[in-house]
């Protein structure tokens, strides 16, 4: 009888690790969507701070504050992706071990 309640109990803790690992999973992907919306942000720009002379592009005008919203924004974005899918597959990779105990216990 004791054994089943303790495969009861580490049941239930097992599982509220799973769903632990499951909202930083979730968290992190917020991050790769906000920095994916970053990154499309700083490419827009990029196209924005271009200088033109004659109809002719000449190159960035890096005085311009289309640049810098443009080094924001990749800077930013890329830092989100980088962070977000970091975070994401090392919860994922958590959770997997978490669930395969889980579903050791169950035999």
């Amino acid at each position: 009888m004791s054994e089943n309640l303790d495969d009861r109990t580490r049941s239930q803790k097992l599982h509220q690790e799973s769903q632990k690992e499951y909202d930083k999973a979730q968290n992190a992907l917020c991050f790769v969507v906000l920095g994916a919306i970053f990154l499309a942000i700083g490419i827009i720009f990029i196209f924005l701070a271009n200088k033109r002379e004659n109809n002719q592009m000449v190159g960035v005008d890096t005085g311009s504050i289309a640049f810098y919203i443009c080094l924001l924004g990749l800077i930013v974005g890329g830092g989100f992706l980088i962070y977000g899918g970091i975070k994401f597959f090392i919860a994922f990779k958590n959770r997997r071990v978490i669930l395969r105990e889980i579903n050791t216990l169950k035999k």
